[in-house]
């Protein structure tokens, strides 16, 4: 079989500065290994936007892993000279069009199968931009919506711009053959088929998943060490880390820091400078006395899981989240100092039994959510649940068993 594959995505083959990123890294990585494996003969086209080397988020290290003989990387226009890397509606138009353009120079004759995976609603219009051809099939993967926002669609005008720009992509795909949606967890399934009418039998499922086995490494530097003087003779922690947006809810960590009356650390990184949502994170450090670290290494926060001696609470507060890729990767590391405590929300409660492998409070209520940390977080009951958090993590939450029945699905019988 000759297969070919145009994977479309924001972050991950330039650059790293999310958890789609890492996702989509991880996608390419098992493409490469199961391909191979089946010694099916493919390619990958791997299209992003334009990217400035010392814009926000571009990364040397992720573009030469991703060079590959089996890999095509062609970065494309959004309209803002490699100034913006999301941007708006507008550009996504843009850059849609433009690898619309570049896949109808395709001779699809030349292979067996075209996939085409949309990473986001960034690329809607690629679905319509794309005539339908028998051996292509669309797929998109939606890891966020306008819905999942923390925004009122019937107030907020550019959540109401968004949300028709993702409904008129769904209604696409519910009419038309070799048009799919995937679902990248089971409160996601839901979330489509409830809030965005998705048909359930045009919804797949490829859930966010870890690669069993491997280690995820994170790179290390000078400035890690420099800032982790900070912090590194501290008995205890409590931290969380995340983009800076309201739904992620990183003050309430803050609040809860200071109800426990343990040193608390929150990192994230800013958009562009004078973000009203920075300015709100430093006022709320200062009045629970909490370490803010803005702007930090990407991948400080897994330096301090990594490196820290002491106790560590682990919060994943947001209000809303698709599918939250944190509670997994610390699972990974296997580590008995680290209590995993995440907010009461479905996403969240379908990776955690409460009390068993971690902990699911409600963040809204600071002192309970206190109460409950405090029962859980000793030495014992955190080595019982990272233990069970290990049989969990292998027997569930296998990204390669996912992708095979992806795979499965979209070829068929001649996926052997």
């Amino acid at each position: 079989m000759k297969l070919l594959i145009n994977l479309c995505a924001q972050d991950g083959i330039v650059s790293h500065n999310s958890g789609v990123g890492t996702i989509v890294k991880r996608y390419i990585e098992l493409f490469d290994k199961i391909f191979s494996s089946k010694k099916i003969d493919y390619h990958l086209n791997l299209f992003t936007p334009e990217y400035n080397k010392d814009g926000f988020g571009y990364s040397q290290s992720t573009y030469d892993k991703n060079k590959n003989i089996h890999h095509t990387i062609k970065m494309f226009s959004n309209g803002t000279d490699g100034k913006k890397f999301f941007g708006n509606i507008e550009n996504w138009q843009i850059i849609s069009k433009n690898i619309a353009d570049e896949i109808n120079k395709i001779d699809f004759s030349r292979y067996d199968k075209v996939i085409t995976i949309l990473n986001d609603c960034t690329f809607n219009d690629v679905l319509y931009l794309v005539p339908f051809k028998g051996n292509h099939i669309k797929v998109l993967i939606p890891h966020s919506t306008a819905l999942l926002s923390g925004l009122d669609k019937n107030t907020d005008k550019n959540t109401q711009e968004r949300f028709v720009w993702e409904q008129d992509a769904f209604n696409y795909i519910n009419n038309n053959v070799n048009c799919y949606v995937c679902a990248t967890g089971n409160f996601v399934r839901q979330h489509l088929v409830d809030e965005y009418n998705c048909k359930n039998d045009k919804v797949m499922d490829l859930n966010n998943w870890e690669i069993i086995g491997k280690e995820n490494k994170y790179e290390e530097n000078d400035e890690m060490i420099r800032l982790f003087s900070d912090i590194k003779d501290s008995d205890e922690l409590i931290m969380s880390f995340g983009r800076p947006e309201e739904y992620k809810n990183l003050t309430a960590t803050m609040d809860l820091g200071k109800e426990l009356n343990i040193k608390t650390v929150i990192l994230t990184q800013e958009y562009f400078k004078g973000m009203e949502i920075i300015n709100k994170y430093k006022i709320k450090a200062k009045e629970t006395n909490a370490i803010l670290y803005i702007n930090a290494p990407f991948a400080y926060s897994f330096y301090i899981l990594n490196h820290f001696s002491g106790n560590i609470i682990l919060v994943i507060p947001s209000k809303k989240e698709m599918v939250g890729l944190i509670i997994n990767e610390v699972r990974k590391m296997n580590k008995n100092n680290i209590l995993i405590v995440a907010n009461n929300i479905q996403s969240f409660k379908d990776q955690i039994d409460d009390k068993k492998d971690g902990l699911i409070v409600d963040v809204d209520d600071i002192k309970n959510s206190a109460i409950k940390i405090k029962k859980f977080f000793n030495t014992k009951e955190i080595n019982t649940m990272n233990n069970n958090s290990q049989k969990r993590l292998k027997n569930n939450f296998d990204l390669r068993k996912n992708i095979d029945v992806f795979l499965k699905q979209i070829l068929g019988d001649i996926y052997e």
